[in-house]
């Protein structure tokens, strides 16, 4: 069936190991809640901004990431000195 998860190999297997074994408690909770409800994300409207809100966001935030902007930065300090933004910006 096209839904069917990849099997499992010997190689994927030690690193889904190896990642549970250093990941934040944060992100071992998160892939297993993921893990646990797949078939439901699969066969439901699911959509882009609900995986990013329940997965995404709490895994950057569980990585130290300010996701929310609780600094204040103003949106035009991207961090990378505009080298990214269009030219006039």
């Amino acid at each position: 069936m096209g839904n069917s998860p990849a099997p499992l190999t010997y190689t994927s297997a030690m690193r889904r190991i190896q990642f549970m074994t250093d990941a934040p408690d944060a992100i071992k909770r998160l892939v297993e809640t993921f893990g646990d409800n797949i078939d439901s994300y699969r066969s439901s409207p699911y959509n882009e901004t609900q995986v990013r809100r329940e997965f995404i966001d709490p895994m950057f935030k569980a990585l130290g990431w300010d996701v929310d902007n609780e600094a204040g930065h103003a949106a035009a300090d991207c961090g990378d000195g505009g080298r990214d933004r269009p030219p006039g910006l």
